[in-house]
């Protein structure tokens, strides 16, 4: 959703068994696999893996899987807004408490993002080609929080004229599901950004 902010500006300027000691209390058999039990879920619960495991559980890939295919789905629609110049559309997958962090530090708000959308769907001739990667992805309890490689390549109005300019940026997003399908809740890290006018390197 905030791809090519950054053109925008540049067109404008483990535990081991020991033997018990002696002088340690007995305990039953079943009540010693309880407190290994518990011990196990406490040392899990502290932390995260690759597998997303965050919090109390580990996130099954199944759940996993299955946030993917509604994400990518989602992506979809945004290209089709697009496509349409369906602004309706593209806004309607932004939270109300959308914030974007900018590598500068500056920040952005819901409406600077359907305003920067306005302005694209205006100066967007055509689209001739869209990728929008999932490099990673992880729950932070019900939010998904994905490493996006998003690259865009249109015809655009460039001081007057149409041009080719092709946009790539790899940056942190925040997604949140809400009765209405996902909405984006926030954008952080943006990397690796690159920019290009009729194939030359701008910013």
């Amino acid at each position: 959703m905030v791809l090519a902010i950054y053109e925008y500006q540049s067109l404008r300027k483990i535990s081991q068994h020991r033997p018990r000691r002696k002088d340690m209390p007995y305990l039953p058999l079943r009540s010693a696999r309880i407190a290994w039990c518990l011990l196990t879920l406490a040392t899990l619960g502290c932390g995260t893996n690759a597998q997303g495991r965050i919090g109390d559980a580990p996130t099954s890939q199944s759940r996993l899987d299955r946030v993917r295919r509604e994400l990518e789905a989602t992506f979809a629609k945004r290209h089709q807004g697009y496509e349409a110049k369906d602004l309706a559309t593209l806004a309607s997958q932004i939270s109300p408490e959308y914030v974007a962090v900018r590598p500068d530090g500056s920040t952005m708000t819901r409406d600077d993002l359907v305003s920067y959308i306005r302005s694209n769907l205006e100066r967007w001739v055509r689209i001739t080609a869209w990728s929008n990667k999932i490099e990673s992805l992880r729950l932070n309890g019900a939010d998904a929080v994905v490493d996006m490689r998003q690259r865009v390549t249109r015809i655009q109005i460039v001081d007057g004229r149409e041009a080719v300019v092709e946009s790539a940026v790899l940056q942190t997003e925040t997604w949140r599901p809400t009765p209405d399908g996902w909405k984006l809740l926030s954008v952080r890290d943006e990397r690796e950004m690159s920019l290009t006018v009729d194939g030359r390197p701008i910013g």
